[in-house]
């Protein structure tokens, strides 16, 4: 019954941030880079220059930031989360999805990250299949870099 309620809550958030968000901003990937844009898709910004591959992009609920996924090839982290101001693109926090501990012992669990979001103006979630039967998500705080789980077992999320 868990997970349910997981999965109602992340179907009301979203729900929630669409209607604030909605069409008066998009965020999305061009060309690799992360961009904003007003909903008619006029003042269109480029907030990201780097090389890195970055997927996802979510607005804050508050609208004033934009987090995404970046990719990362590694025997050790299925990638960074990141969170930018939404105004002028300067990096907030970056917060890397490990795969091993600190000690190099491999931790079990989540394959990849499949969807990530807010769940308030300071909780940033990631969420992934262990299995095709049970749903991993981590939850950061943003402010303290606290990490809580729910639902399968595994990855570790520190803030750097």
């Amino acid at each position: 019954m868990f997970p349910n309620l997981l999965i109602l809550l992340f179907v009301l958030l979203n729900l929630h941030l669409l209607l604030l968000a909605g069409p008066s901003q998009i965020a999305f990937i061009k060309d690799g880079q992360v961009y904003v844009a007003s909903g008619e898709g006029t003042s269109v910004r480029q907030l990201t220059f780097n090389p890195s591959i970055k997927r996802m992009p979510k607005w804050s609920p508050k609208g004033t930031e934009v987090a995404y996924w970046e990719v990362q090839t590694s025997s050790t982290s299925l990638g960074t989360l990141v969170v930018i101001r939404a105004d002028n693109g300067k990096r907030l926090g970056r917060f890397p999805v490990a795969t091993v501990t600190r000690a190099g012992v491999r931790i079990e669990g989540m394959r990849a990250i499949e969807r990530i979001g807010w769940f308030s103006n300071e909780d940033l979630f990631a969420e992934g299949e262990i299995n095709p039967y049970i749903e991993e998500y981590r939850i950061i705080n943003l402010r303290t870099g606290g990490i809580r789980s729910s639902g399968g077992f595994g990855f570790s999320t520190c803030a750097a």
